[in-house]
């Protein structure tokens, strides 16, 4: 994938937008979903067409009377996948239903200027600034926000400003074009 740390747009509204967003479990799940979807099974052909070509291979060793260890062995190792996906569901579920669980008010008050975007809840403050953000993506009810290939911040649209949300639709189309 290729780093867009160079890529510099200026921001279409020059004046900073404030405003605050309110989570839901369904926004912490969806993107929750989201990430463990596209990091663990879009983006792992590899792994897939592996699997699966073990597991032909595996019927082709039953068929022709193989060793049973070995088959057993070669469909072990086929369903791990499987069991990968699994661990890293529960584990992106855990860490962000804990965090989210952890506020004592599910908001974030926003703040977008030509630099960057500001965040601060009860759990402390952050700033993402427009040069770091690697991917955005659009989800129904959200936007994720990534500074790397694993930390993500999930901001709900209801209540984003639309001339945000068309900033990060821009952002997201213009980090996608020279990905």
């Amino acid at each position: 994938m290729t780093r867009c740390r160079d890529l510099e747009i200026p921001m279409s509204q020059p004046d900073a937008q404030k405003f605050t967003l309110r989570y839901d479990d369904d926004i912490v799940r969806d993107a929750a979903n989201a990430y463990v979807w596209q990091r663990a099974v879009l983006e792992q052909k590899t792994m897939w067409t592996v699997s699966v070509l073990m597991v032909i291979f595996a019927v082709y060793l039953i068929a022709t009377g193989g060793t049973v260890l070995f088959t057993v062995v070669m469909l072990a190792l086929a369903v791990a996948p499987f069991a990968i996906v699994g661990f890293s569901r529960h584990k992106h579920h855990a860490e962000a239903f804990g965090r989210y669980r952890n506020m004592r008010e599910p908001k974030l008050e926003i703040t977008v200027d030509a630099a960057g975007i500001d965040i601060r809840s009860d759990l402390g403050n952050g700033r993402m600034n427009w040069r770091d953000i690697k991917e955005i993506w659009e989800r129904p009810r959200s936007f994720m926000i990534f500074s790397d290939e694993e930390t993500y911040v999930a901001l709900p649209r209801d209540g984003m400003p639309q001339e945000v949300q068309a900033e990060l639709k821009g952002r997201s189309a213009a980090l996608r074009s020279v990905a």
